[in-house]
């Protein structure tokens, strides 16, 4: 059975939101409202039997800023959910990207009033281009994760090194972290004295 999540605002009401949703298959007693008795979108992950949970909108729904919604898909991730854009027919895991490039353009557009398509088209190239600088995420990620690497930092040179990047500098330890969570290796003074 499907579980869906809304995070209701002045311009894409609860019952606007609720028709998608249903629309897509979510009954009404699967859908999770942000606030109402508790409910979360932590909530709704771990209700998600199948680790689909369904919005209306996509990555818009899961924050106000592009970094609520950062660290709302951290959380997700953590859960071993999946968010699926119930409209555009995308899911995290596949579409991630640009997912959050719409997300982004619409949280812009709806603050200054411009039109989401407008405000999106410089991050969606920006995004496109720095992505494909770097050794793809599904690459990259088990590297992140492999403890041989003793630093963030050399897991990330290996990165670079299977696909040196060219303009924007590829993996560094900040953009790992953002995207993976953190990897579990000692940092700062504590990996120093690991070390020696």
């Amino acid at each position: 059975m499907k579980t869906g999540y809304i995070n209701p605002r002045p311009r894409f009401t609860l019952k606007q939101q609720v028709e998608i949703l249903e629309a897509a298959g979510v009954p009404a007693s699967r859908i999770y409202v942000e606030g109402e008795r508790g409910e979360t979108l932590d909530a709704a992950c771990k209700a998600a039997r199948d680790y689909l949970v369904h919005v209306a909108d996509g990555m818009r729904g899961l924050g106000a800023t592009p970094k609520a919604i950062r660290e709302a898909m951290v959380m997700v991730e953590k859960r071993g959910a999946v968010i699926i854009d119930a409209a555009r027919k995308q899911r995290s895991d596949k579409d991630r990207w640009s997912m959050y490039d719409w997300a982004s353009g619409k949280v812009t557009a709806e603050k200054t009033g411009l039109n989401p398509g407008k405000s999106r088209q410089g991050g969606n190239a920006r995004a496109a281009m720095h992505a494909a600088d770097r050794l793809a995420e599904e690459k990259a990620k088990p590297i992140w994760k492999d403890k041989r690497f003793t630093t963030d930092k050399a897991a990330c040179d290996y990165m670079n090194e299977l696909h040196p990047p060219v303009k924007f500098g590829g993996w560094n330890p900040q953009l790992a972290r953002r995207t993976f969570e953190a990897s579990g290796r000692p940092r700062g003074n504590r990996a120093f004295k690991l070390k020696k």
